[in-house]
């Protein structure tokens, strides 16, 4: 072990025959520091953007697996058949959750329960609406059968999952042609509370109402609505059961042909004993 008395020795004194080495050494260590200079400045004018062949590429941050507009356009075509062959379920599966599009499938999901509470089904067929897409102006032409106005969905719009939250159809922008406010009454122990509401293509204002009592009564076929400063009418369409017994729910559809929103639907139920009658109004909003 070499003692601190010696390691100072050392460390002062220079003898002449070591010259050379140390020189050779110090010519080194000047080699090496040019040579990393150099490489440091490579390093700087590549990163500068100068030009540089030896420098690789950077790699595409694009998502090679992400949908395409023409992808996203023909799921938008999809769900546009899929709702008027009445398969809202399926239909459910392309949207948004808690989006525009999601409760205009809530609403027709609705209906349809209303209608197979009164023994109805959904008779959408596939030759009932000739369906035509154009992907290059985001178009869907939708015809009916019977004769009545054609109409388009367009303006689809979509999450960045690629599921649709919405469009713009004859009455406007979807979310402008759904309900967006809870109403509820009751009176003569029936509680009636609006589902969902929604303006059609053709402008006729469709009306999901839920019905409980805890008494027996009976259901008028007649509803009414009247909106702001309108007439009111009578509902040109209805499926509901004609009366309820104590402890019963029931979900009912009512339409209302050229009917906006800002109204009012009433409804009249009456007890099956002592005749007794009560006005059941809701807020269409």
């Amino acid at each position: 072990m070499v003692s601190s008395a010696q390691w100072r020795a050392n460390r002062g004194v220079r003898r002449k025959a070591d010259t050379p080495v140390i020189i050779a050494r110090q010519r080194l260590v000047a080699a090496l520091a040019a040579s990393l200079l150099l490489t440091g400045c490579s390093a700087g004018i590549a990163g500068s953007g100068a030009e540089n062949p030896e420098v690789a590429p950077e790699a595409s941050t694009a998502n090679p697996t992400a949908p395409s507009s023409r992808d996203y356009f023909a799921s938008a075509l999809k769900f546009t058949r899929l709702v008027h062959l009445g398969k809202h379920s399926q239909a459910g599966s392309l949207v948004e959750p808690n989006s525009p599009a999601a409760r205009y499938i809530a609403h027709q999901l609705a209906d349809t329960k209303a209608y197979e509470i009164d023994g109805l089904g959904d008779s959408n067929v596939e030759g009932d609406w000739t369906i035509n897409g154009d992907d290059k102006t985001g178009k869907v032409r939708i015809k009916p059968s019977d004769g009545s106005a054609s109409y388009t969905w367009e303006q689809f719009t979509y999450s960045a999952a690629g599921k649709i939250t919405g469009w713009t159809g004859a009455s406007g922008p979807i979310e402008s042609a759904l309900w967006t406010r809870e109403s509820q009454d009751s009176g003569l122990g029936v509680t009636v509370r609006l589902v969902s509401a929604y303006r059609t293509n053709i402008g006729a204002m469709r009306m999901v109402v839920d019905y409980s009592t805890n008494r027996d009564v009976e259901l008028s076929y007649t509803a009414s609505y009247a909106a702001r400063g309108g007439d009111r009418q009578n509902s040109t369409e209805q499926s509901s059961p004609s009366e309820l017994d104590k402890g019963e729910e029931t979900f009912t559809h009512y339409s209302f042909a050229d009917a906006k929103f800002g109204g009012t639907l009433r409804m009249k139920v009456a007890s099956t004993k002592g005749g007794r009658t009560a006005d059941l109004m809701l807020a269409i909003r």
